[in-house]
């Protein structure tokens, strides 16, 4: 008999230990949260090196210090403080990385707030003149990196490493509406940005031309945004209900000249998939064309993190995660998120 129950629990930990490799499992994931190591700034962005190396980092939008923080993950999973360039006013929105080197922006004094992340340091970035905050950033690879930023005459796109500078001329973006957009760029001068108000534009020519491909109507607002190539995108998009992911392979490819608002619509909507809802999630990153991560929660019920496969949506049950965890960032071996006073890394 004792032989026999040491059998069952030692069947039991292998489908624990197969399960934790990848293996399907009917229990969902436990992941516990990691407080941030500072109380006074919250944690606004998160962005990992393709070498593992990650930074989470804030800024309180004022001139009272502490007025920024930051920290680094390092590739054994140790966080430790990590000092930041000087400002004040200041906010971060946007992340990306290439293999070496992450790029974080957002806004200082009604301008551009660019740093850069490498070796374990952060410093400043010289972003595209005449900039009034980046608003979304996104690494095709480390040769290749494109930047959205607010000007007074609308949104612009520009372009660099992700050594980031020198930028190119920056390029303006039609029909892009609001104070929030996403930006994802599958390939050197291929990108599809979305904004506040359920728009998508793409550009195969690094922002020169642009067309706006059709979404379904009852998307109100951009909230995530991931694509693998020209044609293949997955969104998460806010309707009246609640947030709802979508994929599409038919985007389409640029038929316009135009870069004004009478830009051409190529995609029926009808070529998106059936909308999976979600509750709460305020953004997405993937490991894989059929492996992505959605975080976000609610103010008054903390974080929450949904793991999504085509059609489906798993929720992970989460420990010390009390804030919405509003950044997010996967490599294929691992997964970060952060928001306000807690950061979150699993093994996705």
């Amino acid at each position: 008999m004792v032989r026999a129950l040491r059998r069952v629990a030692g069947l039991a930990l292998s489908a624990l230990a197969l399960s934790a490799c990848g293996a399907p499992a009917s229990v969902a994931p436990r992941l516990v949260g990691t407080p941030a190591l500072s109380i006074n700034v919250p944690l606004q962005v998160v962005a990992c090196t393709g070498l593992g190396d990650c930074v989470a980092a804030g800024a309180n939008g004022t001139s009272l210090a502490p007025t920024t923080t930051a920290q680094r993950r390092a590739p054994n999973g140790s966080w430790s403080p990590l000092a930041t360039p000087s400002v004040s006013d200041a906010t971060l929105v946007a992340q990306s990385c290439g293999r070496g080197r992450c790029l974080l922006g957002g806004s200082t004094n009604g301008s551009d707030l660019l740093w850069g992340f490498a070796s374990g340091t952060l410093e400043s970035v010289t972003p595209p003149p005449g900039g009034s905050g980046v608003g979304a950033l996104s690494c095709a690879s480390s040769s290749w990196c494109a930047l959205l930023d607010s000007s007074p005459s609308g949104w612009r796109l520009s372009s660099a490493s992700d050594v980031g500078a020198p930028w190119s001329a920056p390029q303006p973006v039609p029909t892009l509406t609001g104070t929030a957009v996403v930006l994802s760029c599958p390939g050197a001068g291929v990108c599809v940005a979305g904004d506040g108000s359920g728009h998508l534009v793409e550009t195969l020519t690094a922002g020169r031309t642009w067309i706006r491909p059709a979404t379904p109507p009852t998307w109100t607002s951009i909230l995530g945004l991931q694509c693998w190539s020209s044609t293949h995108c997955l969104v998460v998009a806010q309707e009246a209900g609640g947030p709802v992911i979508q994929a599409t392979s038919a985007l389409g490819p640029a038929t316009s000249s135009s870069t004004t608002a009478s830009t051409t619509s190529t995609t029926s909507s009808t070529g998106w998939s059936p909308p999976v809802t979600s509750t709460g999630a305020r953004t997405v990153a993937c490991v894989s064309e059929t492996s992505c991560v959605l975080s976000g929660g609610h103010a008054l019920l903390g974080g929450s993190v949904q793991l999504w496969h085509p059609g489906t949506l798993a929720s992970p049950h989460l420990s010390y995660v009390p804030d919405p965890l509003t950044a997010l960032t996967c490599l294929e071996t691992l997964c970060v998120a952060a928001g306000g006073t807690t950061v979150l890394a699993w093994r996705p």
